[in-house]
């Protein structure tokens, strides 16, 4: 094995060796995510740890067992759960075992419904066979994992059993990873391990639309030509190269690019002036009565085929490539093309109206308006016409530090207050 016995990065603290098939699933973001839900989570699991202990207790003084008197509504009301996936409908056979590579491909090829993987009981929890079973169960989901074991052959049939992982519980800790200096629950750094494993061809989707007022949306024009004549079950794959123009084509942490361009024929928006953006997500149910089609009416097939109207997103961050911004009062683009400009030391925004850029049949509205980032107007200057057609309009001190988009006619601009006022 090689690598540094403790790494630390961030607030994460790695005290174990990784050779390259480990690094391979326990990835920085992979860590991120076990960091990021650790500090979620972790409040709540010490304090769950220690109502464990003061029940133990009662119920070594002979306690009886009972419902908790505050759960009784939900108990006596009326409610079911979702639909379960397409995938778990059928479970009489189902096997269950530890994570080494010879126990995944019999499970797996074993003719039952379902093999649930199993990290906890079935499994000796030492660093190596944690770790050596995640990597075991990457390769089983990209369908390259292999053994040779005196002279026998094994690898995975052409129909495997639906898999099902079970995480080490909550009250389990994982003593190689520290976050923030304490120790993260098994549970979650088996969940994230895993989560963070799959290929590119694991996709969530979802359409994306663009507004400039939040009322009118552009739909960017997509396409899926993956097959669907078959569901594509929970982990199952869709190639990225049958897929355009849907957020979430490639894995974390590569973005989905859009071109605004796509839209510019559209006369509901103006693309200059694009201010909201909107995520659906794809049901991917080829089911008729759910399914959702791209722009040229086929189904779109993924793996979260959820049999209702509508689900979930994963969604980490909106980037915007190009986006004009002008703070430099010297900017030749801002003096010759943008008929205004912020100027940052001041606090004040430049007009100036331009009969070439402004012809006499379009509609000038004598006023600056100012938004915040929520879409919502914070200020409004109204002004005269002069002779020299430059105004100066201060920002008014009420407008505190942060982003703001300021419009002009048909012009906007980005503008950063700090607290310099």
């Amino acid at each position: 094995m090689s690598g540094a016995p403790t790494i630390e990065s961030n607030g994460i603290e790695l005290k174990a060796k990784l050779n390259p098939d480990f690094a391979s699933v326990v990835s920085p973001e992979a860590l991120e995510l076990v960091a990021k839900l650790h500090r979620a989570f972790e409040p709540r699991r010490q304090e769950l740890l220690k109502k464990r202990v003061e029940l133990a207790k009662k119920l070594d003084a002979g306690q009886k067992l009972d419902f908790l008197p505050e759960t009784k509504s939900i108990r006596d009301g009326a409610w079911k759960i979702a639909p379960v996936p397409k995938a778990l409908e059928t479970r009489r056979v189902e096997l269950t075992g530890p994570v080494d590579a010879k126990m995944v491909i019999n499970a797996l090829n074993s003719g039952a419904d379902s093999y649930m993987a199993d990290f906890e009981d079935s499994n000796s929890p030492y660093w190596e066979n944690i770790i050596q079973g995640q990597v075991n169960l990457k390769k089983a989901i990209r369908r390259d994992i292999e053994l040779n074991l005196f002279g026998k052959e094994y690898k995975l049939n052409e129909k495997t059993a639906t898999l099902i992982v079970r995480p080490r519980g909550w009250h389990l800790d994982e003593k190689h990873v520290l976050v923030d200096g304490q120790r993260v629950s098994g549970g979650i750094f088996d969940f994230a391990i895993f989560e963070n494993t799959f290929l590119d061809s694991f996709l969530e989707l979802a359409f994306v639309e663009v507004s400039t007022d939040s009322q009118s949306w552009a739909r960017f024009p997509n396409e899926s030509l993956s097959q669907h004549k078959t569901q594509t079950g929970s982990f199952g794959f869709t190639q990225p190269t049958k897929i355009h123009n849907l957020a979430g084509k490639y894995r974390h942490p590569y973005g989905t690019p859009f071109d605004l361009q796509d839209v510019a024929m559209m006369s509901n928006i103006r693309i200059n002036e694009i201010r909201y953006v909107r995520i659906i997500d794809v049901v991917g149910s080829i089911d008729t009565l759910y399914a959702q089609r791209d722009s040229k009416n086929r189904i779109i097939n993924d793996p979260w085929p959820t049999p209702f109207p509508s689900s979930g997103f994963d969604l980490d961050a909106v980037g915007v490539i190009h986006q004009a911004e002008f703070n430099n009062i010297n900017t030749s683009l801002t003096q010759n093309t943008i008929p205004f400009y912020f100027h940052s030391e001041s606090r004040t925004i430049h007009l100036r109206s331009n009969s070439t850029k402004n012809p006499a049949n379009s509609r000038i509205e004598n006023n600056l308006k100012i938004f915040n980032a929520a879409g919502q107007l914070c200020f409004l200057a109204e002004f005269k016409p002069d002779q020299t057609n430059n105004y100066q309009i201060e920002i008014p001190k009420f407008l505190s530090a942060g982003t703001y988009i300021a419009r002009y006619n048909n012009y906007s601009i980005k503008i950063i207050l700090t607290d310099n006022r």
